[in-house]
């Protein structure tokens, strides 16, 4: 799997653990997407980063109340633009559609959106399924 390879690479980094973290959640493991999470909040140096990482394993934790106010928290970190499409990612997941267009629009506003997962991920079906999310589409110039 090349995801392992860029582990192999860069082992103290989070990509390679984000996106195994993305693999599993669409294959459904839970308990290996929680793992994922887990090494990404080890290797992480991004402070932004780290608080959204932590709103997720708090989500996953069946913790909803505490996530939505660390993920609040995250929007007043230095940087939080740049990562601001994870955040969606969590707020996809909790159901917040309102909150995770507004995460994608900040994303947008710093051309920061990894779009593949977006795409692709069946667990971000009704994200897709929202009219905004063709607008964003349109806004990114991607048929």
């Amino acid at each position: 799997m090349r995801v392992r390879k860029l582990e192999e690479l860069d082992p103290h980094g989070a990509v390679a653990h984000l996106a195994l973290a993305h693999f599993y959640r669409a294959t459904g493991d839970t308990y290996r997407v929680r793992q994922e999470w887990e090494w990404c909040e080890k290797v992480e140096t991004d402070p932004a980063a780290r608080w959204i990482i932590r709103a997720r394993l708090q989500f996953l934790a069946g913790e909803r109340g505490k996530s939505l106010e660390t993920l609040s928290a995250a929007t007043t970190q230095v940087g939080y633009g740049k990562v601001a499409h994870l955040a969606a990612l969590v707020y996809a997941e909790i159901g917040d559609l309102d909150a995770c267009f507004g995460a994608l629009q900040t994303a947008l506003e710093t051309l920061s959106i990894p779009m593949q997962v977006w795409q692709v991920d069946p667990t971000l079906a009704q994200v897709r399924a929202d009219p905004r999310y063709e607008a964003l589409l349109r806004t990114l110039r991607i048929p």
